[in-house]
């Protein structure tokens, strides 16, 4: 627990420092306490409107939420994850969110198939890139 920053890829504060900070959820999955923790010892809490932790489906929530902050159909809504299991959902929510599969050499994922997303990515980097040129924002 003394290097926090170490449980957050290193670019992480690079992309999120792109978007506006009222348009950026953290959704984060496991315990509670440490999930807050490693999120607030990375350093990441203040570039980010809100963090979320469940140990739910995240498309679950990620729809409970844009119902409870009333987004609007224009607003893209972008799901960010390393783990294939994250990407199963209804066509319903195939809609609404784009997702990201982002498959890191490093990660503890890396090397599992993930069919069900819009896009595969190696790092934020190219999550940036695409959010901008497909106007995701």
């Amino acid at each position: 627990m003394k290097n926090l920053g170490a449980y957050v890829f290193p670019d992480v504060k690079k992309f999120l420092r792109k978007f506006p900070k009222k348009d950026l959820f953290i959704l984060s999955y496991g315990q509670l306490k440490f999930q807050k923790s490693k999120i607030k010892g990375a350093g990441i809490e203040k570039l980010v409107s809100k963090i979320f932790v469940t140990k739910r489906k995240k498309i679950a929530v990620i729809l409970e939420l844009a119902q409870k902050y009333a987004f609007s159909k224009k607003e893209a809504i972008i799901l960010i994850d390393d783990h294939p299991e994250q990407f199963k959902m209804s066509r319903r929510a195939r809609k609404i969110i784009k997702t990201f599969y982002l498959s890191r050499k490093e990660g503890r994922y890396g090397d599992l198939p993930c069919l069900e997303r819009d896009y595969a990515v190696k790092n934020l980097k190219e999550v940036a890139r695409i959010i901008k040129k497909e106007k995701l924002q």
